[in-house]
This record gives structure tokens, sequence and C-alpha cells, in this order.
């Protein structure tokens, strides 16, 4: 006698000819498949497209973030000594050098000021004259020493207190792509003195420099006038400059200085 299963099987209807079934059909539940560690784990590397969901996988190319730091404006770096990347505040752009021209003028005897034209226009709201070096062939320090500075947007001046013998004065000029202010002044002590300041617009200490810009004076003495013509100078506060010299003499001495706030 057959059993129930063979005669299930000999009439059991084919899969086509089974009527009213359904097109398709709604898959079981397999989702953890997908998952981390799943039987069926989907790996998003191997999709297109952007993910739905903000994702926050606390790395990038597997090196660690510490978004402790995170703010406005701010960038991602790698931090060496942590080994993590890590939020900064980038570098201002205003920092970059567009030119630097630099170059020596001569005073030839009896002339106390002349001019050096320069290779290519600056700008002046972004441009300092820095003082390199002087060297003459006198020896009154009136006629050797000389100061400078940048005289319009296409020359540079080299000045002496008196015109005795011949005179060089080299310098150079730097070009900042960005300068929140340029100021350039003379300071000045006096006769009789040894400390002086000097004003000048109000500035962000933390972003200004002094650039010297050379020293002249009216002491013509050719021994032991070191100690009256060397003098220090410096950013006092926001708003002053400071110079000293070592003794109270009977000479004024006049300082060059530029100050520049960088952004």
């Amino acid at each position: 006698m057959p059993s129930f299963l063979d005669i299930f099987r000999k009439y059991m209807p084919t899969w086509s000819e089974i009527r009213n079934k359904p097109t398709t059909f709604d898959p079981g539940a397999h989702k953890t498949s997908h998952e981390n560690d799943g039987a069926d784990e989907i790996n998003v590397a191997g999709l297109s497209g952007a993910l739905a969901d903000e994702q926050n996988a606390g790395a990038i190319a597997g090196v660690l973030v510490n978004d402790a730091g995170k703010g406005d404006q701010k960038v991602l770096a790698y931090d060496l000594g942590t080994e993590r990347i890590i939020y900064i505040t980038p570098a201002p752009s205003g920092a970059a050098i567009v030119s630097i021209q630099q170059g020596t003028t001569h005073l030839p005897s009896t002339s106390t000021s002349e001019e050096t034209l320069l290779d290519t226009e600056v700008n002046l709201t972004n441009s300092v004259c820095i003082w390199l070096s002087t060297r003459s062939s006198e020896t009154s320090p009136d006629d050797a020493f000389g100061r400078v500075k940048l005289n319009d947007s296409t020359h540079v001046i080299a000045e002496r207190q008196t015109g005795g013998g011949l005179c060089w004065v080299s310098w150079m000029v730097i070009e900042f792509s960005t300068l929140t202010s340029v100021q350039q002044k003379i300071l000045t002590i006096p006769n009789s003195g040894y400390i002086a300041t000097e004003p000048f617009t109000t500035v962000d200490l933390s972003k200004a420099i002094l650039f010297y810009g050379g020293v002249t004076s009216t002491d013509s003495r050719t021994t032991n006038f070191l100690t009256s013509w060397l003098a220090t100078i410096e950013i006092a506060s926001s708003t002053l400059a400071s110079a000293e010299r070592q003794v109270t003499a009977t000479y004024a001495l006049s300082i060059a200085f530029t100050i520049a706030e960088f952004p």
C-alpha cells in the first residue's frame, strides 16, 4: 500500500498549477544578519551614494578624532604628540610674504639724504623697511650713521645728520599680503636725556612687531661717543615705544622704527 507521502507527492500541484498566488512575498525579519558580526554583514565601503543618517565613526583613516576643541572656523590637523586628529585655529593668510627687496643707498659727500628706487612698487599699508647696516669713510658718527624708511611706494630714503665723507646704508623692504596697520616713527632722546618714548596708534601686543630703522645724532665726537649713541628700543605698551641709552648726553639721538600689526 502506498504511503501518505507517496500519495501527496503524486497529487501535489506544481508551482505553476497553483492559482491566485501572490506575485511578491515579504521577506522574513533578518536585519541582524546584515549588522556587525551578522551572518551576512554589509560593508558600506562597497556601497555607492551617501548614508541616510549622519555617521560618527570617531576616526579618520583609522586615526582617532579628539573633538574637545571643536569650534567655529576651526580646522582638523594631526597632532603627533597625542597621535590624534584635533581641532585647531588656522594660521591667518595675512602672514604670507608678497615680496622681499634689499639694497644699499649711497650718500655722497655733503649729502644728508638720498633716495633709492625699488625694483617693484609696494603697497605701503602692508610693507615695512628694515635697517641692516651702515658703513662710511668718516670717523665722525654724525657722518657715518644713518637711518632708513619708505618714502613712498617706490622709494627708500636714507638719511644722516651731516654730510661729511661717504656713507652707505643697507636696508630690506618686506611686503606682506595683509597687515592690520603699519606706522613709521622717529623716537628722539633729547639733549641731556637718556630715556624717551614715542606714541603710536593702539595695536594688539600679541600681534605687533617693532622693526628697527637705524639712528642719527648731532654728536660729532670721534672718541667716547658710544655710550650716548647706542640705545635699546622696544614696544613698551599698546600705544608707546620706549628707548634708553646708557648715559645722559648733551646730544639728541633719533631712532627710526616701524610698528607693524599682523592679523
